[in-house]
């Protein structure tokens, strides 16, 4: 969807099938073509899929000189990393969840979510990444969290360990969710 003049928000699906292998990670590259086909910006990316998952990449600001007509969205399999797994997704519950105003340096302030996460699966994790979202009463997306493939949606690989206002061109929603 183009957002502001000349700059694009992209949207895709991607469904893995397999139901014991995992995707860590999958390459894949958005191309934003005019309506002769030719290709006017390109933006890649890498993320994560578990068995059987349905997934959602989202990619904004991607900037174009001319109107695009379509957007092609192709996953790079000849450098998919696929591994066996017992367990689709990890059965995680969240617990004593806080949340707080800190004070950051400068005087700046910011929201701060803790909590204690429980595996109810018989299975060890060696690594879990966590993230948030959250909708403000103006309708604004924050995020924070884990971000090593940039699903925060900030524009960097950058973590966060308090909530970072999401730049969505002014854009505003009433409702979330995510998975």
């Amino acid at each position: 969807a183009e957002v502001s003049p000349g700059v694009y928000d992209v949207a895709a699906r991607v469904k893995n099938p397999n139901s014991k292998l995992a995707a860590e990670p999958f390459f894949y590259e958005i191309k934003l073509r005019d309506k002769d086909g030719v290709v006017l910006a390109k933006k890649s990316g890498k993320s994560f899929l578990y068995p059987s998952e349905d997934a959602y990449i989202i990619e904004s600001g991607i900037s174009a000189a001319k109107k695009i007509a379509l957007a092609d969205f192709s996953v790079n399999h000849d450098n998919t990393q696929w591994f066996f797994r017992e367990v689709s997704e990890p059965d995680l519950i969240a617990a004593d969840k806080q949340v707080n105003t800190v004070s950051l340096d400068g005087g700046i302030f910011s929201t701060r979510l803790t909590l204690k996460l429980f595996n109810r699966t018989p299975f060890d994790y060696k690594k879990i990444e966590v993230g948030a979202i959250a909708l403000d009463n103006n309708g604004n997306i924050w995020s924070y969290g884990s971000n090593n493939n940039g699903q925060l949606g900030l524009g960097d690989n950058k973590d966060r360990i308090t909530f970072v206002k999401v730049n969505l061109h002014n854009n505003r929603f009433t409702a979330i969710d995510c998975g």
